[in-house]
Parts: C-alpha cells; sequence; structure tokens
C-alpha cells in the first residue's frame, strides 16, 4: 500500500494533468469544484446514511428487547406462582401437555365453575395472539426440544438457538423478508430457572441450560420505505446544492477571473500584433487590475527598447555589410592574385624545366660533364617542386571554390596504384614497395585525381621513413566501399596532430614542403563523398582513405 506522502504526491501529479487539459478557466474550476464538493456531499450523505440506519436497527432492537423483558418477567411471575388459572371460556379446551408433567390443567372449585390451568409457555403464546391482533408486532416461546410443536423454531430462531447454547450470547438479531415485506427478529435466550424445572425436568434441563428463546418479531417495511423516501429527499437536496453552486461558481469565475484574463489575451494578442494595448482596459480594483497595469508599463518599456535595438540594429548591420563587401574584394583579390601568380610563376617554370631538360639530355652525352649535370639536376628537381606546389594552390583553389570538375569513370585500382608506385621506385632512402591489392578490383572515380592522393600519400610516407625500410600500399572492398591504406615504417604521428595533419599549410615537427598535400588529398577525397584519417601501428603508421563503389563500377 501506498503511505500518505505518496499518496500525496500521487494526488498532486493528478491534479496538475487536470488542469493542464486544454479547456476554459471556467469550465475547469466549475468541474473541479463540482468533483470536491459532490465527493464531500456523497461521502457525508453515505456516513449519514449509515449512522441513520445503525440507530434505526439500535432503537427497534430496543423497542424488542423491552418487548422480550416485559415477556419474561410475566413469566417469572407466572413461573414462581406455579402457573395461573382463568375461567374456562366456553371455547377453551385444558392444555393436554400438562398431563405430561404430572399437573392437572382443569380445577372446579366449590361452587362449580370450572378453571383452566395456564404454564408461562401457554401464556405467552395467547399473548402473542391478542398483540398480533390488536398491535403490529408478534411474539412466540421456541425451543430446539419443544415439548409443544408450535414452538420448534424457523431458520433464524434455530441459528439463534445454535448461538446461545455455544456461547454466552444475550441476544441476536437479524433483519429478515418474509412474504416480499421486512421484518426485524429478535431473540432473547430463556435460560432454565428453579421454578423451570416443575414442567421442564423430564426434559434433562438443568439451571442454566438454554431450554429456549423469545422470538420478537416487529415489522418493519414501513419504517425502511420511509427511510430510504428520506434519502430520496437527501439526495434531491444535495444534487440541487451541487447545481446551485456550481452556477454561483460560474457566475462568478466569469465575472471576476474569465473577464480579466480575456482582457489580459486580448491585449498579449494586440501587442503580438503590434497594436498598442489600452491603459483602462481592466477596472476590477483588485491584483488583476495591478497585474494589468503592470503589463502595460512593460509593454511600454519594450516598444521603447524595441525603437532603440531596431536603430542599433541598422547601424549594425550597415557596418556587417561594408565589412563583408570589403572581405568579398579582399577575397576575389586574394583569388587573382594566386591565380595570377600561379600562371606567372607556372610559365617560366616549365620553360626551365623544359630547358634543363634538354641540357640535362645533351650532357649526359659528355661524360666530362658530371658536375654540370649534377646542378641540372638539382634545377630540374626544384622545378618540379615548384611546379607541384603552384598545381596544388591551384587544385586547392579550385575545390575551396567549387569549380573543380571532377571526370568520372570505371578504372582498375591495381593498374593505377603500380602506375604511380613506379614513379617512385627509384629513390634516396632505397625505400621498396609492396602493393596488396587484388586484380580485378574497380572503381568508379576521376583517376587523376585519385592518381594524386595516392601520391601525396606516397610523397609523405617517403618523406618519414627510415632509409631501407618498406611502404606497403593495399587496397579492397568492404561493403559498397573501396579502402586504400598506405602504411609506413616511420615513427608514427603524435596524437594531437592527427586532428591537424589535414589543415591547409599545417607542417609537422621537422618537416618540409608547403603543407598542402595532404590538405588537397582530404579535399578530392570528400568531393568524392568519402573519408581520410591516420592511424599508428606498432612501427609506423598508415594514412588510408575509403570511396564510394559505384553500382557501375
Amino acid at each position: 500500500m501506498l503511505n500518505p506522502c505518496k499518496k500525496i504526491v500521487k494526488m498532486n501529479m493528478t491534479l496538475e494533468k487536470f488542469f493542464r487539459i486544454p479547456l476554459n478557466l471556467t469550465y475547469k474550476f466549475t468541474i473541479f469544484l463540482a468533483m470536491v464538493v459532490g465527493t464531500v456531499l456523497l461521502v457525508s450523505f453515505y456516513i449519514v446514511n449509515i449512522h441513520q440506519e445503525k440507530l434505526l436497527i439500535k432503537q427497534i432492537e430496543n423497542e424488542a428487547k423491552t418487548i422480550a423483558q416485559q415477556i419474561i418477567v410475566l413469566r417469572k411471575w407466572i413461573a414462581d406462582h406455579g402457573g395461573i388459572l382463568v375461567k374456562k371460556l366456553p371455547e377453551e379446551k385444558p392444555n393436554p401437555y400438562l398431563y405430561k408433567v404430572g399437573l392437572t390443567p382443569e380445577v372446579k372449585d366449590l361452587q362449580g365453575k370450572i378453571f383452566l390451568l395456564r404454564n408461562p409457555a401457554l401464556v405467552t403464546r395467547e399473548l402473542s395472539e391478542y398483540a398480533e391482533k390488536m398491535v403490529s408486532y408478534r411474539f412466540r416461546i421456541v425451543s430446539l426440544n419443544p415439548i409443544n410443536p408450535d414452538n420448534a423454531p424457523n431458520s433464524i430462531e434455530k441459528k439463534a438457538l445454535q448461538l446461545f447454547e455455544t456461547s454466552r450470547q444475550d441476544s441476536y438479531s437479524e433483519i429478515a423478508d418474509f412474504s416480499g415485506e421486512k421484518y426485524f427478529v429478535y431473540v432473547y435466550p430463556l435460560r432454565t430457572e428453579q421454578a423451570c424445572l416443575q414442567c421442564h425436568i423430564k426434559q434433562g434441563y438443568k439451571i442454566g441450560d438454554v431450554r429456549g428463546a423469545i422470538s420478537v418479531i416487529l415489522p418493519v417495511d414501513k419504517i425502511f420505505k420511509e427511510v430510504y423516501a428520506n434519502k430520496e429527499k437527501l439526495l434531491f437536496i444535495m444534487f440541487f446544492t451541487i447545481g446551485s453552486l456550481i452556477i454561483a461558481v460560474i457566475f462568478l469565475v466569469g465575472i471576476y477571473i474569465s473577464r480579466p484574463l480575456y482582457w489580459f489575451r486580448k491585449s498579449i494578442k494586440d501587442f503580438k500584433e503590434g497594436k498598442i494595448p489600452p491603459k483602462q482596459a481592466l477596472n476590477t480594483g483588485d491584483e488583476f487590475e495591478e497585474i494589468y497595469k503592470t503589463f502595460i508599463e512593460m509593454v511600454n518599456e519594450i516598444n521603447i527598447y524595441h525603437q532603440s535595438l531596431h536603430e542599433r540594429i541598422k547601424e549594425a548591420t550597415k557596418e556587417l555589410e561594408e565589412a563583408n563587401r570589403q572581405l568579398l574584394e579582399l577575397n576575389t583579390k586574394k583569388s587573382d592574385f594566386i591565380a595570377s601568380a600561379a600562371h606567372e610563376l607556372r610559365t617560366p617554370l616549365t620553360s626551365i624545366k623544359g630547358a634543363v631538360d634538354y641540357l640535362l639530355q645533351t650532357f649526359k652525352e659528355n661524360q666530362d660533364s658530371e658536375i654540370i649535370i649534377q646542378f641540372l639536376d638539382i634545377i630540374k628537381r626544384n622545378s618540379e617542386r615548384l611546379i607541384r606546389m603552384v598545381k596544388n594552390m591551384l587544385d586547392l583553389e579550385r575545390i575551396e571554390a567549387g569549380i573543380m570538375e571532377f571526370q568520372y569513370h570505371n578504372f582498375n585500382l591495381r593498374e593505377l596504384i603500380e602506375d604511380t608506385v613506379v614513379e617512385f621506385i627509384q629513390n634516396e632512402k632505397n625505400i621498396r614497395f609492396t602493393v596488396k591489392v587484388s586484380q580485378d578490383l574497380c572503381l568508379y572515380a576521376d583517376a587523376d585525381k585519385i592518381q594524386q592522393v595516392i601520391c601525396n600519400l606516397l610523397i609523405n610516407a617517403i618523406k618519414f621513413s627510415p632509409g631501407n625500410s618498406e611502404i606497403t600500399i593495399r587496397g579492397w572492398q568492404k561493403d559498397d566501399s573501396i579502402w586504400v591504406e598506405v602504411e609506413d615504417m616511420g615513427e608514427g604521428i603524435l596524437g594531437e596532430e592527427k586532428e591537424k595533419i589535414f589543415e591547409k599549410f599545417y607542417k609537422g615537427k621537422n618537416s618540409t614542403g608547403t603543407g598542402l598535400g595532404l590538405a588537397i588529398s582530404k579535399a578530392i577525397v570528400e568531393s568524392h563523398k568519402g573519408g581520410i584519417g591516420v592511424k599508428n601501428l606498432e612501427r609506423g603508421s598508415c594514412f588510408y582513405f575509403w570511396l564510394p563503389r559505384n553500382k557501375n563500377g
């Protein structure tokens, strides 16, 4: 069972749910009051009804008990006097059961008048017959072991007699239906006394034994009908009271709550639509009027602040527009500068590279020109480095501007990787390359751009690999994606560098270059709806990227 605190919390939660129902406040108060008042009146009616029935039954029981006690007094007086002689009427007959106990039921005096002996049981039965004719109740003597068969008990009386024999209960009562009418049956035990043994000693009774009982039967059907009529009147009064209270609450709530709330709602709606609410809409003289005045003051302050804020926003907007215009202008100039610079650099660098290639080839035929060949080779490598840097700058600018064009087609990924690795087989660190890619692994993408990504990853791996080490390139299909890994045997990537290594112009410790290769690789992979990353191994690091495999791939 719930303890009182939990019951109160549960009741509060129920009330909160009730008041959150989307319903008019007047209806909510009315329903709530009707529920509370109705519950209180119904409980009060039930308690009063129960108490009234108990009092009524107690009063009937006292009346029946009084009748039973009067009969007992009369019976005791007759028993103490050994019976009573009454003048014989013409229709009366002597009691035949008195012969069984050794008594003479009929006596004649000296004048010849005949008198009949009446014992307590017979007197009680005759009085009961008189009572039934003259008044509305009746009574009789009952016994589980009767001398007279007329004194045999009914089911209620038998239950009471059995109860008296097994306990010291002094009475038993019950409301029963006889022939469709209600009767109150009151049974009072008769215990054996010395005077009773004169008639009942042969039945084996001893002093104190229950030899029978007095059963008093009172009609209560009329009384209960009057009680039910009173209940109907009380119910009518209760419902009339509830109805009157509901009407009064609707009237009062409508005047003192609903009307002020209506004006509040209307004023807030007007304020929301930009209208100024009326200052004297409420003249209730209570808290609602004070709240409305405070609301009007708040509206005025908000309007003033809104006007001031509007002016400041206009000024700030003008400043932002000017700053944005300047930024766009600077960005345009920057893009124009980079494009122009790249173009201006690429043209002479290409010429230099071509001339150096020609000279290098010419001097190679002359074995006495080794020093000149070395310097020309240096010029060639640096010019190629400048060309790659300019190309990377242009590619990154195109990707960020969204103007980079991609040529998608199907190609064999292993052949592309092998063609790319060939360019790096001859290297100063004597690094070996191992390609672990299946022969039939195909991909639908821009082959030139994917080759550029692999090239950048290989350059990065060679840069940080020790001499005479190995670089492994793997490729495989996983679900609907193609994965590529470039694994080196270098020192690995520091934890804080993993998030920055793909940023533009970021260069790690002891690193040379422009810091654009990995940034361009990331941009190319993401343009293909893929992803790129790096992880450390027990020895070295592993750069990887994945691309979606087109259904036609």
